[in-house]
Protein backbone atom coordinates (compact mmCIF):
# COMPACT_ATOMS: atom_id res chain seq x y z
CA UNK A 1 0.00 0.00 0.00
CA UNK A 2 2.78 2.37 0.57
CA UNK A 3 4.11 2.37 -3.19
CA UNK A 4 0.66 4.69 -3.79
CA UNK A 5 2.54 7.36 -2.14
CA UNK A 6 4.76 9.25 -4.44
CA UNK A 7 6.07 11.83 -1.50
CA UNK A 8 5.60 12.66 2.31
CA UNK A 9 6.41 15.83 4.50
CA UNK A 10 6.31 15.67 8.36
CA UNK A 11 6.48 17.66 11.22
CA UNK A 12 6.72 17.57 14.90
CA UNK A 13 6.03 20.91 17.18
CA UNK A 14 8.15 19.77 19.93
CA UNK A 15 5.45 18.93 22.72
CA UNK A 16 2.98 16.38 21.55
CA UNK A 17 1.89 17.14 17.95
CA UNK A 18 3.03 15.05 15.20
CA UNK A 19 1.71 15.89 11.43
CA UNK A 20 2.38 13.63 8.48
CA UNK A 21 0.89 14.53 4.65
CA UNK A 22 0.65 11.90 2.35
CA UNK A 23 0.63 12.93 -1.89
CA UNK A 24 -0.58 10.41 -4.32
CA UNK A 25 -1.43 10.79 -7.63
CA UNK A 26 -5.48 9.90 -8.52
CA UNK A 27 -8.01 9.22 -6.09
CA UNK A 28 -7.83 7.14 -3.05
CA UNK A 29 -11.06 4.69 -1.64
CA UNK A 30 -11.49 5.66 2.06
CA UNK A 31 -10.47 1.92 2.87
CA UNK A 32 -7.55 2.19 0.70
CA UNK A 33 -6.38 5.49 2.70
CA UNK A 34 -7.14 4.58 6.25
CA UNK A 35 -4.90 1.37 5.33
CA UNK A 36 -2.60 4.00 4.60
CA UNK A 37 -2.97 5.89 7.58
CA UNK A 38 -2.57 2.75 9.66
CA UNK A 39 0.73 1.92 8.13
CA UNK A 40 2.35 5.04 8.64
CA UNK A 41 1.28 4.75 12.52
CA UNK A 42 2.97 1.77 12.24
CA UNK A 43 5.80 2.77 10.81
CA UNK A 44 6.44 5.53 12.90
CA UNK A 45 6.02 3.62 16.13
CA UNK A 46 8.64 0.70 14.58
CA UNK A 47 11.11 3.87 13.94
CA UNK A 48 10.76 5.88 16.92
CA UNK A 49 12.95 6.29 19.29
CA UNK A 50 10.31 6.31 22.38
CA UNK A 51 8.46 3.14 22.88
CA UNK A 52 4.74 3.45 22.67
CA UNK A 53 4.77 6.75 20.68
CA UNK A 54 1.21 7.03 19.97
CA UNK A 55 0.88 6.78 23.79
CA UNK A 56 2.34 10.33 24.16
CA UNK A 57 2.19 12.04 21.36
CA UNK A 58 -1.71 13.13 19.09
CA UNK A 59 -1.12 12.69 15.17
CA UNK A 60 -2.60 14.32 12.25
CA UNK A 61 -2.47 13.08 9.13
CA UNK A 62 -3.66 14.11 5.61
CA UNK A 63 -3.46 12.26 1.96
CA UNK A 64 -3.42 14.86 -0.93
CA UNK A 65 -3.68 13.93 -4.58
CA UNK A 66 -1.82 16.65 -6.64
CA UNK A 67 -4.75 16.46 -8.70
CA UNK A 68 -7.99 17.07 -6.21
CA UNK A 69 -6.22 18.31 -3.17
CA UNK A 70 -6.79 16.77 0.38
CA UNK A 71 -8.88 13.77 -0.07
CA UNK A 72 -9.01 12.44 3.57
CA UNK A 73 -7.74 13.79 7.11
CA UNK A 74 -6.85 11.71 10.08
CA UNK A 75 -6.26 11.79 13.76
CA UNK A 76 -4.58 9.40 16.17
CA UNK A 77 -5.18 11.52 19.65
CA UNK A 78 -3.38 9.95 23.06
CA UNK A 79 -5.73 6.69 24.00
CA UNK A 80 -7.90 7.08 21.26
CA UNK A 81 -8.60 4.95 18.14
CA UNK A 82 -7.87 6.51 14.33
CA UNK A 83 -10.50 8.69 12.71
CA UNK A 84 -11.11 9.29 9.34
CA UNK A 85 -12.93 11.18 7.62
CA UNK A 86 -13.35 11.99 3.93
CA UNK A 87 -12.92 15.77 2.64
CA UNK A 88 -14.86 17.05 -0.28
CA UNK A 89 -15.68 20.54 -0.80
CA UNK A 90 -11.21 21.20 -2.11
CA UNK A 91 -10.67 23.94 -4.61
CA UNK A 92 -10.60 22.73 -7.79
CA UNK A 93 -10.35 24.76 -11.31
CA UNK A 94 -12.81 22.48 -12.94
CA UNK A 95 -15.49 25.29 -12.63
CA UNK A 96 -17.01 23.71 -8.65
CA UNK A 97 -16.98 26.56 -5.92
CA UNK A 98 -15.89 26.58 -2.01
CA UNK A 99 -17.52 27.46 0.58
CA UNK A 100 -15.91 29.54 3.50
CA UNK A 101 -15.82 32.94 5.47
CA UNK A 102 -13.08 35.71 5.10
CA UNK A 103 -10.61 36.25 7.58
CA UNK A 104 -8.46 39.32 6.52
CA UNK A 105 -8.67 41.34 3.07
CA UNK A 106 -5.96 43.28 1.63
CA UNK A 107 -5.87 45.39 -1.40
CA UNK A 108 -6.46 42.57 -3.85
CA UNK A 109 -5.99 39.73 -1.58
CA UNK A 110 -8.45 37.70 0.34
CA UNK A 111 -7.56 35.16 3.30
CA UNK A 112 -10.38 32.84 3.06
CA UNK A 113 -11.19 29.79 5.78
CA UNK A 114 -12.94 27.25 3.88
CA UNK A 115 -14.15 23.86 5.10
CA UNK A 116 -15.49 25.10 8.30
CA UNK A 117 -18.31 25.37 10.30
CA UNK A 118 -19.47 29.01 11.27
CA UNK A 119 -19.50 28.27 14.59
CA UNK A 120 -15.20 26.96 13.96
CA UNK A 121 -14.66 30.42 12.12
CA UNK A 122 -16.16 32.49 15.28
CA UNK A 123 -13.38 30.18 17.30
CA UNK A 124 -10.67 31.07 15.09
CA UNK A 125 -11.23 34.56 13.58
CA UNK A 126 -9.01 36.42 15.62
CA UNK A 127 -5.86 34.33 15.15
CA UNK A 128 -3.12 34.83 13.09
CA UNK A 129 -1.54 32.08 10.60
CA UNK A 130 1.01 31.06 12.42
CA UNK A 131 -1.43 30.36 15.70
CA UNK A 132 -4.08 28.21 12.98
CA UNK A 133 -1.10 26.97 12.02
CA UNK A 134 -0.01 25.50 15.16
CA UNK A 135 -3.84 24.68 16.55
CA UNK A 136 -5.04 21.35 17.10
CA UNK A 137 -7.62 21.07 14.68
CA UNK A 138 -6.42 21.37 10.64
CA UNK A 139 -7.81 24.43 9.99
CA UNK A 140 -8.01 24.78 5.59
CA UNK A 141 -6.69 28.10 4.39
CA UNK A 142 -6.51 30.01 1.14
CA UNK A 143 -5.40 33.46 -0.53
CA UNK A 144 -7.00 34.10 -2.85
CA UNK A 145 -5.87 36.93 -5.65
CA UNK A 146 -8.74 38.93 -6.61
CA UNK A 147 -9.68 42.61 -7.91
CA UNK A 148 -12.76 43.72 -6.45
CA UNK A 149 -12.41 43.44 -2.77
CA UNK A 150 -14.69 46.52 -2.08
CA UNK A 151 -17.99 44.66 -1.78
CA UNK A 152 -16.13 42.31 1.24
CA UNK A 153 -16.32 42.70 4.48
CA UNK A 154 -14.30 40.02 7.30
CA UNK A 155 -16.76 37.53 8.57
CA UNK A 156 -18.50 37.07 5.21
CA UNK A 157 -19.35 34.26 4.25
CA UNK A 158 -18.46 33.28 0.56
CA UNK A 159 -18.57 30.95 -2.30
CA UNK A 160 -15.51 30.84 -4.35
CA UNK A 161 -14.70 29.83 -8.12
CA UNK A 162 -10.91 29.28 -8.63
CA UNK A 163 -9.09 30.09 -11.67
CA UNK A 164 -6.02 28.22 -12.87
CA UNK A 165 -4.01 25.93 -10.57
CA UNK A 166 -4.01 26.08 -6.71
CA UNK A 167 -0.32 26.99 -5.19
CA UNK A 168 0.52 24.16 -2.37
CA UNK A 169 1.07 25.96 0.36
CA UNK A 170 -0.15 26.93 3.87
CA UNK A 171 -2.05 28.92 3.33
CA UNK A 172 -2.89 27.68 -0.12
CA UNK A 173 -2.25 30.52 -2.84
CA UNK A 174 -5.04 31.10 -6.20
CA UNK A 175 -6.76 33.46 -7.92
CA UNK A 176 -10.34 33.59 -7.57
CA UNK A 177 -12.85 33.90 -10.81
CA UNK A 178 -15.50 34.81 -8.63
CA UNK A 179 -16.40 35.28 -5.25
CA UNK A 180 -19.69 36.00 -3.71
CA UNK A 181 -21.22 37.00 -0.53
CA UNK A 182 -23.87 34.90 1.01
CA UNK A 183 -26.71 35.76 3.00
Amino acid sequence: MLDKIETTASSYDGKKKIKFRLMVNGQLSEEEATELFKEVIVNVEKFSAHSGVWDYFNGYFDIKSYDSGVLYEATKLIDKDLVVEQKDTMPTDDGSSLEGYILDIKEGRVLVAYDITKEKFNQNNDKTIEDLSRSEEYIPLIYLSYDDTSSLNKGNKVVIWIEGGIEDSYPQQAEAKKIQVEN
